[in-house]
C-alpha cells in the first residue's frame, strides 16, 4: 500500500494563503451584516460512516490515496444560491452556508473563479476561528479554478464581497463541496485505515507512530534544517492527501517546482486542486518511542497554505495500469501558480540525478548526522519527521516497477539529536516512513534528492528486511519516457546545462524574526514576557511593525514595546513582548504568532505557549542521599526524581531543620545537584526540592543525612 496520508492532524486558524493580505479578517467579522440564521443554507445528508469505512479500506488494499473528505458534486453560484445584501459602507456581500450533521470539515472546489480588482473570498466557520482568505485577484489563473484548505466544524461559510461598481464582473461557480470525516485538525469520524506494498495488510493505523522523530528534534545550526522547509503535506480534488517537496533548477531563480509521487493521484487535470501546508512541525522535541511521539495530538499549529498548481511532468504508477516496468518511476512534478509568501521562509532543495547509489555513513559522533542520508516526511498525515539512513543506497524493486527504485535501510541507531529531551537516553527506536509519507523526499549525504516515497514494508518496530522503503528514482524521471509531459529535466535544467547535481536555495528576505525564549511558559492569570529580535537580512533598513496574529483565546492583548523597529545586523534590533495569560486559561500547548510588516514583506514567527494553571501538585521523591544516610561524603550528589508538571526545582541545604540559614539556594532544570563547597565532616545537614514552574513551586519533600568523620577547612578560615 502506498504511504499516502491517513489523516493529517493540523489544528490552524487564520491567514492562509500564498499572497500577503489587504485584510486578515472575512467582511462579516469586521462589519455588522444579517445574522447566520438568515443566510440561504444548505444541509449535506449525515455521511454514512460504515460505507465509507469499507470504501477507505478496498482504497487501502488497492494502493489508492485515502480520502480525508467525500466530494459532493453541486451546482452553485451568487445568481441561483445563498444571500445577498448591501453593507453600510456600500459594499457587496455574498454568503452561502453549508452543514451537515455528521461531517468533522468542509472544503470548496470552484471550478469557475475570476476576481476583480477589489474583490475578496473568503470560507470560515461561524465563529471564524478556521478562516481561509482572502482569495483575489491575485488568485485568478488561465485554469480559473480554486481550491481551498478545509474548514474545521460541521458548519461552514462561503463569504464573497466586493464594490458595487464590480457586481457584475466576477465569475464563481462552486461545483464540489468536500464533506470532510478526519484530517487537518478535524475530529476523526472513522478509522484510519493504514498499510504499505510488502507490509502488514493491517487497515488501522490510529496515528503516527511513535518510534519517528520530529524535525524539531534538530539542533538550531544542522544543515538539515534547510530541507525541513521544503517539505509540505499536500491535498488534491479536495479528498486525497499526500507528502512533496520544493526542487531548486539550474536558474536559481526560485520557481515553485514541487515533486511528489504519481501515485498520490496529481494529474495534469486536478492540478489546480492541490493544496499545501508549509512547515507544519512540531514546535518542540518529542522523544521518539514515548507516548508524547506517538500521540497524534497537533502541538505545533501551522497556518502556512498555498493552493493552485500546474502539471508539468511525471512517471508512470507502479501500482496501476500495464505500462512498462521500467518506466514506472512514480515521478510527479508541478508547479505552484503563486510565489512562496516570505512568511513562510520555505527553501528549494538541491537534487542529485546521477544513477549512483548514495553513499550514507554513521557520524563518528553519535550526536550529529554529517555523513547520514534521509527522507523528511509526514507519517500518518502528523507533524514533520526526519528518518535516517545510514548504509549505502541500491537499486530496487517495488509492486510491478523494475529497476527505477532506491531501496533506504532505514538507520537502526538513530543520532541523539541536541533538542532530544532530557535525561537523553543512550539508544532509540530505528524511525521509518507511514502511511501519509508517500512522495516525501529522499535525500543523499549531500542534501540533494534523489527520488520520492513509493512505499516499502517499514513500520514502527521493524527489524531486518522490513527496515527499508522504495523511492522512485529522479534519475530515472530525467529522461522520464522522453517527452516533456514525461520527464523532468526541462524544468530542472531550463538552460541545458546538463548538471549532474545541484544545491539547493533559500528564499530571500530583507529581516528575520528570532524570539527569546524559543517556547514561552505562561501561568493563568499572570503576565509572561519575551524579546524578539528583528536582524536585517541584507542591509535593509526598512521599518518593521510588530504585532500578534490569530492569538489564540487563552491570552489577553498582547503588548509589543517599541512596537516599531528598524532592524540591525548581528542580534537584530530588540521589541520587548508583554504577553497576559487569561485566568480561564487551560493547560495545554497553544502557538503565538508574531507578525513583522514592512513596505516589502510580511515575516511570522510562531512560538509555542506552554500554559499552567498550577503548581507541580506533587513533591518530587528524593533518592541520593538516602533518608538519615551515614557517612556521606563531604562532596555528595544529590539527586531525585522527575515530578509532573516541573519546569525546574529549587534545591536547598541548610544545617538546621528549619531551614533558617541556608547553605546552598540552588535552581537548577534537571534532577540533579551538587554543594558548591565542600561540606564539614560528622555532621548533620538538611536538605529539601520543591518542583517549580512558572505558576511557582510545589510541596518540597526533604531529608537529612550525617557526613563522613573529617573536616575540610577552607584557605578563608571556614567551612561550608
Amino acid at each position: 500500500m502506498s504511504k499516502s496520508i491517513i489523516g493529517l492532524q493540523f489544528a490552524f486558524m487564520g491567514l492562509l494563503s500564498a499572497n500577503l493580505f489587504a485584510s486578515d479578517q472575512p467582511f462579516a467579522a469586521r462589519y455588522e451584516l444579517k445574522t447566520l440564521e438568515k443566510i440561504s443554507a444548505r444541509q449535506l445528508p449525515a455521511l454514512d460512516l460504515t460505507e465509507i469505512q469499507a470504501q477507505d479500506v478496498s482504497d487501502v488494499l488497492n494502493d489508492v490515496s485515502p480520502r480525508f473528505a467525500l466530494p459532493v458534486a453541486v451546482d452553485v453560484a451568487p445568481n441561483n444560491a445563498g444571500t445577498w445584501e448591501i453593507a453600510a459602507d456600500g459594499r457587496q456581500v455574498w454568503r452561502y452556508r453549508v452543514r451537515s450533521d455528521v461531517a468533522s470539515s468542509f472544503n470548496f472546489g470552484f471550478t469557475d473563479y475570476f476576481m476583480p480588482k477589489g474583490a475578496e473570498l473568503w470560507v470560515y466557520s461561524p465563529d471564524f476561528s478556521s478562516r481561509f482568505g482572502p482569495y483575489t485577484d491575485a488568485n485568478n489563473h488561465e485554469h480559473r479554478q480554486l481550491w481551498t484548505p478545509v474548514v474545521i466544524g460541521n458548519d461552514a461559510v462561503v463569504e464573497l464581497s466586493l464594490p458595487a461598481s464590480e457586481r457584475n464582473n466576477f465569475r464563481l461557480h462552486l461545483t464540489q463541496i468536500g464533506q470532510g470525516y478526519r484530517g487537518f485538525g478535524a475530529k476523526d469520524l472513522t478509522p484510519r485505515p493504514g498499510c504499505k506494498p510488502g507490509g502488514d495488510k493491517s487497515v488501522n493505523a490510529p496515528t503516527s507512530g511513535s518510534c519517528n522523530m520530529d524535525v524539531a528534534c534538530l539542533g538550531a545550526n544542522d544543515p538539515w534544517q534547510n530541507n525541513r522547509r521544503s517539505v509540505a503535506a499536500q491535498g488534491t480534488g479536495g479528498s486525497r492527501v499526500c507528502t512533496g517537496s520544493l526542487l531548486n533548477n539550474t536558474s536559481n531563480d526560485r520557481s515553485m517546482l514541487y515533486i511528489t509521487a504519481t501515485h498520490c493521484g496529481v494529474t495534469a487535470a486536478n492540478a489546480p486542486s492541490l493544496f499545501v501546508y508549509w512547515n507544519f512541525d512540531a514546535p518542540t522535541c518529542r522523544l521518539p518511542g514515548s507516548a508524547a511521539s506517538g500521540s497524534g495530538a497537533v502541538v505545533g499549529a501551522t497556518n502556512q497554505t498555498q493552493t493552485g498548481a500546474t502539471f508539468l511532468a511525471q512517471t508512470n504508477n507502479p501500482f496501476s495500469g500495464s505500462t512498462p516496468a521500467g518506466t514506472r518511476s512514480d515521478v510527479t512534478l508541478v508547479r505552484f501558480n503563486n510565489a512562496a509568501n516570505p512568511a513562510f521562509n520555505v527553501y528549494w532543495s538541491g537534487w542529485d540525478r546521477q544513477d549512483i547509489a548514495s553513499t550514507c555513513s554513521a557520524p563518528s559522533d553519535p550526536t550529529a548526522t554529517n555523513g547520514l542520508c534521509a527522507s523528511i516526511h509526514h507519517p500518518s498525515g502528523d507533524e514533520k519527521r526526519i528518518t535516517f539512513v545510514q548504509e549505502n543506497m541500491f537499486t530496487a524493486n517495488i509492486s510491478s516497477a523494475t529497476g527505477v527504485h532506491w531501496q533506504a535501510n532505514w538507520d537502526p541507531t538513530p543520532p541523539i539529536l541536541p533538542n532530544i529531551p532530557t535525561p537523553q537516553p543512550s539508544t532509540l527506536p530505528p524511525g521509518v516512513t507511514e502511511p501519509g509519507s508517500s512522495g516525501s523526499p529522499l535525500y543523499n549525504a549531500n542534501r540533494r534528492l534523489v527520488g520520492v516515497l513509493s512505499g516499502g514494508p517499514s513500520a514502527c518496530g521493524s527489524t531486518g528486511a522490513s527496515l527499508a522503503d522504495q523511492y522512485g528514482k529522479l534519475a530515472h524521471a530525467w529522461e522520464g519516457l522522453g517527452t516533456a509531459t514525461t520527464r523532468l529535466k526541462d524544468y530542472l535544467d531550463p538552460g541545458n546545462t546538463n548538471a549532474l547535481f545541484i544545491d539547493g536555495v533559500g528564499a530571500a528576505s530583507t529581516y528575520t524574526l528570532a524570539s527569546t525564549p524559543s517556547t514561552l511558559l505562561g501561568c493563568a492569570g499572570q503576565t509572561t514576557n519575551a524579546q524578539v529580535s528583528v536582524a536585517t537580512a541584507n542591509g535593509a533598513t526598512e521599518l518593521v511593525t510588530l504585532s500578534s496574529i490569530d492569538t489564540p483565546v487563552t491570552v489577553g492583548t498582547i503588548a509589543f514595546s517599541p512596537t516599531s523597529v528598524v532592524p540591525v545586523a548581528g542580534a537584530g534590533a530588540l521589541v520587548n513582548v508583554s504577553i497576559p495569560v487569561l485566568p480561564a486559561a487551560a493547560p495545554g500547548i497553544s502557538s503565538l504568532t508574531f507578525r513583522g510588516a514592512s513596505t516589502s514583506s510580511n515575516v511570522d514567527i510562531t512560538v509555542p505557549l506552554q500554559i499552567v494553571n498550577t503548581p507541580p501538585s506533587a513533591a518530587p521523591a528524593l533518592t541520593a542521599p538516602s533518608a538519615n544516610a551515614t557517612n556521606v561524603a563531604l562532596n555528595p550528589s544529590f539527586t531525585w526524581g522527575l515530578s509532573a508538571g516541573a519546569t525546574n526545582y529549587r534545591f536547598q541545604l541548610s544545617r538546621d531543620a528549619a531551614f533558617s540559614s541556608l547553605i546552598e539556594n540552588q535552581v537548577v532544570t534537571g534532577t540533579t545537584a551538587t554543594a558548591v563547597k565542600a561540606l564539614r565532616g560528622n555532621a548533620t545537614y538538611f536538605w529539601r526540592v520543591s518542583a517549580q514552574n512558572v505558576c511557582g513551586p510545589g510541596t518540597a519533600a526533604s531529608g537529612s543525612f550525617q557526613t563522613i568523620v573529617g573536616d575540610v577547612l577552607f584557605s578563608d578560615g571556614f567551612y561550608e
